[in-house]
């Protein structure tokens, strides 16, 4: 949200090549929740989480390649060993 821009993330616009994690996980005070997890119709699997510096928010949200190995990664996670199963 716009009122973010008003707080160390600011910083993010003007990153260049440093990583977003890296930035994000150098403030003092971050807090994250937890990871909200879903796979897409074509196999894909995303992960969003919402991250918190000086009480302004910022969600992250990435997808990744589909893969067996990630998408028995991702269910160990969400702690289900159940083949297909999608997480919301």
């Amino acid at each position: 949200p716009e009122h973010s821009l008003s707080s160390p993330l600011a910083e993010i616009p003007r990153l260049g090549v440093e990583p977003l994690g890296a930035f994000l996980f150098k403030q003092a005070d971050l807090r994250r929740e937890s990871f909200q997890l879903a796979e897409s119709s074509a196999g894909y699997w995303g992960r969003r989480s919402m991250f918190f510096t000086a009480s302004k928010p910022i969600m992250v949200a990435e997808f990744f390649n589909p893969g067996r190995k990630l998408n028995r990664l991702l269910m160990k996670i969400a702690g289900t060993e159940v083949s297909g199963m999608s997480i919301f």
